[in-house]
């Protein structure tokens, strides 16, 4: 029994820098992490159309609320602002 023992300590050594050889391995290189975050965000012109009908229809949708606004103050170089405001005065804030 006694030969075993440094047979098992020589085979924990191999296992522990085996573990370590593997990890380094399957560490990404800079260059590989830049490339791989590249190819998951997608195509810039892809991005840039969705992100353009995207508002687009966001701006229709507020356009759909403009009629029925209260009010509407415009500032003509820059944007506007509609408020609807519903007035209910039989109703009391506490109850």
């Amino acid at each position: 029994m006694e030969g075993g023992l440094p047979v098992h300590d020589l085979g924990s050594i191999d296992l522990f820098r085996q573990q370590k050889r593997f990890q380094a391995d399957m560490r990404m290189s800079k260059q590989e992490i830049r490339d791989e975050g590249k190819e998951s965000d997608g195509n810039p012109q892809v991005k840039a159309r969705i992100r353009r009908l995207q508002k687009d229809a966001l701006r229709r949708r507020m356009m759909s609320h403009v009629p029925t606004a209260t009010a509407v103050i415009v500032n003509p170089t820059h944007f506007a602002v509609a408020f609807a405001i519903t007035w209910n005065p039989c109703r009391r804030p506490w109850s």
